[in-house]
């Protein structure tokens, strides 16, 4: 068995067997490999759309709380998109060149060089951007559930991504 499905087996029998427990939100990604058939590359064009909690700072909290307060809405195996915003990786780098006030510009790179750049997360992160870039406004998606968002929530006062790079210490990555 591979080490994701152990954790996952772990945790659901822990779960089921927690008399005591009430509510489980669990956090998980799409299963990438099924939704890109199996097409995963470290690039990805500009058009690839990053949904994105923006600030776990302030969101996490609002969103927990808000699927908390509303069972009606949010039990029996409802799935929750945990998003703030979506935003091209185009769109990303004129946001971060609009807010730091330098050139910067989109590149694709190589296979070699994306490992480069993220040293051990590089799978990971390739997988997840290339699940992105091929499925678009599907990769949220699952076949027959109705994937909730924070408008269907009503949650107010979560914090964009605008803010969160307007706060955020630029100089380490730019």
């Amino acid at each position: 068995m591979n080490a994701d499905l152990f954790h996952v087996k772990n945790l659901v029998d822990v779960t089921a067997a927690t008399l005591t427990l009430e509510r489980y939100i669990w956090s998980t990604m799409p299963f990438a490999t099924s939704l890109t058939k199996g097409k995963l590359s470290h690039a990805c064009e500009p058009d690839t759309p990053i949904a994105s909690i923006c600030s776990l700072h302030t969101n996490v909290g609002l969103y927990v709380e808000s699927i908390l307060k509303q069972p009606e809405l949010t039990l029996l195996a409802k799935y929750f998109l945990a998003a703030q915003e979506t935003i091209t990786t185009g769109r990303l780098v004129g946001l971060l060149a609009d807010i730091s006030k330098k050139p910067i510009e989109y590149m694709q790179v190589t296979e070699a060089d994306y490992e480069k750049l993220w040293s051990m997360w590089n799978i990971e992160v390739a997988i997840q951007m290339k699940l992105w870039e091929l499925a678009k406004d599907q990769s949220w998606t699952k076949r027959g559930v109705n994937i909730l968002k924070e408008e269907d929530l009503n949650i107010e006062g979560s914090v964009g991504l605008r803010e969160v790079l307007e706060g955020a210490d630029m100089s380490i990555v730019l």
